[in-house]
């Protein structure tokens, strides 16, 4: 076992110090290619669907009864903001059922996000909570088959700082709900 005294000298010996920092350069430079290359494919992806979104959100039938399902593979489109975009939670889904290509889309999932102010604070902060609705789709069938709420955590209690506070976004019980659909 090391003494402290061999222990100190060996961190500090010179040709450690930069393995260290070498180590360190190396983690750094693979964590910044990781990074980016996620962010290349998620252009990809957004540029691949774009033109396709303002379809995935147009007139639709409504299923009678019909309990929702996923058909095939599915896209997920924000339709919180005035342009309908590819949804962040998208790149979220299992590779099972997340569409590469608009020609696998078998399922439009609809996600329309709203803060709603819950509470105020002493220094005249707002507490927000958001609540995500969840319209599924049966894009062959152009129909829509159900739509189900998800609410966030409620922000936090107490608070240090002068900004409003946010409780999180539903999204684990968003994905939670799309990989329990049935499959068809």
């Amino acid at each position: 076992m090391y003494s402290q005294n061999r222990l100190w000298k060996l961190l500090y010996h010179k040709n450690t110090t930069i393995a260290v920092i070498v180590f360190w350069v190396v983690v750094g430079i693979g964590l910044a290619v990781v990074f980016i290359m996620a962010q290349a494919e998620r252009n990809e992806k957004n540029a691949l669907f774009e033109p396709y979104i303002p379809g995935y959100v147009g007139s639709l039938n409504i299923a009678s009864k019909a309990a929702p399902y996923m058909r095939g593979k599915a896209v997920v489109v924000d339709i919180s903001e005035d342009k309908p975009k590819l949804a962040e939670i998208y790149f979220d889904l299992h590779p099972d059922i997340q569409a590469k290509t608009p020609e696998e889309v078998g399922t439009v999932i609809q996600l329309k996000c709203q803060e709603f102010v819950v509470g105020s604070y002493s220094d005249g902060g707002r507490g927000y909570r958001t609540t995500c609705e969840v319209t599924v789709v049966d894009w062959i069938a152009r129909t829509i088959l159900g739509t189900t709420s998800f609410k966030g955590s409620e922000p936090p209690e107490v608070k240090s700082g002068g900004k409003d506070k946010h409780g999180s976004v539903p999204d684990d019980q968003v994905l939670d709900y799309l990989k329990k659909l049935p499959r068809y």
